[in-house]
């Protein structure tokens, strides 16, 4: 086998998942940055009037053994609910512009870091999808916000392997279609890939890997934001 299949075989020979081994033919793109800021922080005459009056009814209806509700306290409970309902909306959407404005924070410290680009991968509303852990310390508070992204694996598509494969002047022949999928046990059904035999003809075949680009799908990495206790 010649020098430039060493590093892919190695690749192979490490044991990973297909996902982790096609993720090295991933190349970045760039992309467009969206601005975002937070929703005006306002309370309205009403929101207050309704917060106040949630205070008040807050829990009064809540009995400790199975019974049945009287109409008075269907009044009641339903009256609390709608409170609820309209008081969550406004904490929802403050919860929001907070993720907004500590997101906008991690990416202008990125940015001042240089640690990303315009072929970062970005979220909906444009804030870089970093794989790593970022996290925020507010003083005094012993909390931290963490801004925590995961890489997403790259997947083989069967109908691009399959389009692939039989291509005209595709490096990827019908043979090696066959040697990454099987046929399920029923009357004429389409051939379905397998990760585990698609591992072991790459095995076998590691020139193949370079050429499986035009038959992935790649998803951007997934972020998750928390309010996390801070680590001594």
């Amino acid at each position: 086998m010649s020098n430039a299949l060493s590093p892919i075989a190695n690749v192979l020979a490490k044991g990973k998942t297909l996902g982790e081994v096609l993720s090295a033919l991933v190349k970045p793109k760039k992309v467009d940055r969206p601005a975002k800021v937070a929703l005006p922080a306002v309370l309205t005459a009403a929101d207050k009037e309704a917060i106040e009056q949630l205070v008040k009814v807050f829990g009064s209806v809540c009995p400790q053994v199975r019974t049945s509700l009287s109409p008075a306290q269907l009044t009641s409970i339903m009256a609390e609910r709608l409170l609820v309902d309209k008081t969550a909306k406004l904490v929802a959407d403050r919860k929001e512009g907070i993720r907004t404005s500590v997101l906008n924070h991690i990416d202008i410290d990125l940015e001042v870091k240089k640690v990303v680009n315009d072929t970062t991968p970005l979220t909906e509303d444009g804030h870089y999808l970093l794989v790593g852990t970022h996290q925020v310390v507010a003083p005094d508070t012993h909390q931290v916000f963490s801004w925590e992204v995961h890489p997403s694996l790259p997947t083989i598509d069967p109908a691009k392997l399959f389009a692939l494969c039989h291509a005209e002047d595709s490096p990827l022949s019908h043979k090696d279609w066959l040697g990454m999928t099987f046929q399920p046990a029923a009357v004429e059904p389409p051939r379905r890939f397998d990760e585990a035999k698609a591992m072991d003809y790459l095995q076998a075949h590691p020139e193949l890997l370079n050429h499986l680009e035009k038959a992935m799908n790649v998803g951007p990495p997934k972020g998750a934001f928390y309010v996390r206790k801070e680590q001594a």
